[in-house]
């Protein structure tokens, strides 16, 4: 057919006959249309294959779309890989650091049993790290010499004749690995199906990058949720009272960027030696309180030496401390194994800081250092206009004060000359002759005392002001 050999036709008789010119002719003629027969046969076939095969990408690629997690996307998948491919045993696996770990697995035969969530080294799978290395398909038999001991045995033990193994190529690298395994009958994977199990693969690649970002970016809407609501409630306190009352406010949306189990505030007036401590405590019905201030040295505390320094203080396991205190061992027989204390900072100028500390090793990272940036600076712009405020305030009063001062000393002046004045004049009246007396005196005493204006009601329609 179309100039090549497909197949041969053949003619057995059971007596001697001598064939002519015609005869031979008439089965060329029969080959001729056996090959076409046979290849329209194979081409229904593939063309049946290919309409399947876009049928199930088609269907698989719908149900991938819909999904909206991980676990979603997986259980969509392997089912549909296992009935395309006619596969006994269809499993994922997710890479990093050098460990691989199953994520799902789907299988014909209830018998299997493999465990999700398990995690294996990859130095024990080096047919697989290849596959990851060289991002290409690994397709091996039962008998295969490349297999190492155990994986032959396990092999054997599950009654495996093929493995297949599809490297997971995102943007970033391999992200992991789909792999299908055959049980007897059935011998090896052909050709057709390597390349539908890499088509399924590249779409399940592509379907989890989507996931993955699409998770990312609720990521993102929650912690900038949380981060509003924590800013909002340090902007709307008035003074250092309202936002230490507002503390255990925080601690909640605080929990959503990362795992806290206490947050303390110090505030800090430059060039002391001493900082004031809050600390917020839960009470028997899980509710936070904040605790009134205590005052505490810098030298020889974790919120001094972050004063000191001027940066960051992260323990991912306080067992293993980057920096030791007198009270580390207090916290560790508490139950606590990591903190995180960030420095309050206006430029140069530290005024606090904000402290954390959770009962689980590794619950900061220095990317939340990064997001709680925007809580430390606000807490720190609050803290300083808090202290201008004070500083204002004592200032008015002082001045208020030394108005008043002025004022007493003005009057007391005034009336020693007029009682002196008094003392050397009289009136003329038509009548008599009177020396003048004091006719404002208590008014004007008034005055003196209560720092206000008072009315003076005189004789003869006459009137003034103290």
């Amino acid at each position: 057919a179309g100039g090549q050999c497909i197949g041969f036709l053949s003619l057995m008789l059971r007596a001697v006959v001598d064939l002519d010119a015609s005869d031979l002719r008439r089965l060329m003629t029969l080959s001729a249309q056996a090959a076409a027969v046979v290849q329209n046969l194979r081409l229904l076939e593939r063309t049946r294959q290919q309409l399947a095969d876009m049928a199930t990408l088609q269907e698989t690629t719908s149900a991938l779309a819909a999904s909206l997690t991980f676990d979603e996307a997986v259980a969509v998948l392997l089912p549909r890989v296992a009935n395309a491919m006619q596969a006994n045993q269809v499993s994922m696996f997710l890479v990093d650091e050098g460990q691989m770990t199953r994520i799902g697995t789907y299988s014909m035969d209830s018998s299997d049993s493999a465990l999700v969530g398990r995690s294996y080294p990859l130095a024990d799978f080096p047919l697989t790290q290849k596959a990851i290395e060289t991002r290409q398909p690994v397709v091996v038999t039962g008998d295969d010499a490349r297999l190492q001991e155990h994986a032959r045995q396990s092999f054997k033990a599950a009654g495996i004749t093929a493995n297949a193994t599809i490297p997971l190529v995102g943007r970033e690298g391999v992200m992991g690995t789909l792999t299908a395994s055959l049980k007897a009958p059935r011998p090896a994977f052909d050709d057709h199906e390597i390349r539908l199990l890499q088509t399924l693969a590249d779409q399940t690649t592509l379907t989890f990058e989507n996931i993955r970002l699409l998770e990312q970016t609720r990521d993102r809407a929650r912690q900038q949720e949380a981060l509003n609501e924590m800013t909002a409630v340090i902007s709307a306190a008035e003074d250092l009272d309202d936002l230490t009352a507002c503390l255990p406010v925080i601690v909640e949306p605080l929990r959503q960027l990362a795992p806290v189990d206490v947050v303390t505030l110090t505030t800090y007036i430059p060039g002391e030696a001493e900082c004031t401590l809050f600390s917020v405590l839960a009470d028997g019905e899980g509710q936070h309180v904040a605790q009134p201030g205590i005052r505490v040295a810098l030298e020889g505390t974790s919120p001094g030496w972050v004063i000191l320094h001027r940066e960051p203080l992260l323990d991912t396991d306080m067992r293993q401390p980057s920096h030791t205190f007198p009270g580390d061992e207090r916290l560790l027989a508490e139950g606590f194994l990591s903190r995180m204390i960030m420095p309050l900072q206006l430029g140069e100028q530290v005024v606090g800081t904000l402290n954390m500390r959770s009962s689980q090793a590794d619950a900061f990272t220095p990317e939340h250092q990064i997001l709680l940036r925007q809580v430390t600076h606000q807490l720190a712009q609050a803290l300083e206009r808090y202290r201008l405020l004070e500083a204002a305030q004592a200032a008015a009063a002082e001045a208020a004060a030394t108005h008043r001062s002025y004022l007493r000393r003005e009057w007391q002046d005034y009336l020693q000359k007029e009682k002196a004045l008094s003392q050397a004049a009289f009136v003329y009246d038509q009548q008599a002759v009177s020396t003048a007396v004091d006719f404002q005196r208590p008014e004007i005493e008034r005055t003196l005392e209560r720092g206000n204006l008072v009315a003076l009601e005189g004789d003869e329609g006459r009137s003034g002001l103290a």
